[in-house]
């Protein structure tokens, strides 16, 4: 059994395909070799790479975000009633987190402080009301 000899320009290159967004397996398979191989390799050899180029991956469920900001930004709701009108599956929190790290990917503004309406546990309540 023999090693395999590699040359610089294919670790380099190699990186560069990694940084680009193709995942290890799809550029360890370009050079016939197993994912773990092509990693401690590039270690080894000292190649450096930067997943932090890789471009950003859409949120899975970013037409609900969208949704959601719409209607904080038109309709002022709690995130509690939004979540229940566009059916978020998660928690009420991670729908508000979501939305904050949409817009600051997409440098779009989302309202923000007190909603004119929300929910109380005696139904809900409109700031416009009281």
């Amino acid at each position: 059994m023999t090693r395999r000899r590699w040359t610089f320009p294919e670790l380099y290159q190699a990186a560069r395909d990694v940084e680009s967004g193709k995942t290890w397996p799809e550029v360890a398979d370009g050079l016939n070799c197993n994912e773990a191989t092509l990693r401690s390799t590039l270690r080894a050899q000292g190649v450096e790479y930067d997943l932090g180029k890789r471009p950003a991956k859409e949120h899975p469920r970013a037409d609900l975000l969208r949704e959601a900001i719409r209607l904080r930004n038109v309709e002022r709701l709690s995130w509690g009633i939004i979540a229940r009108r566009i059916g978020w599956p998660l928690q009420v929190q991670s729908l508000k987190k979501a939305v904050a790290r949409h817009c600051e990917a997409h440098g779009w503004k989302y309202a923000k402080g007190m909603p004119e309406v929300r929910l109380t546990k005696w139904g809900t309540v409109s700031r416009r009301e009281g």
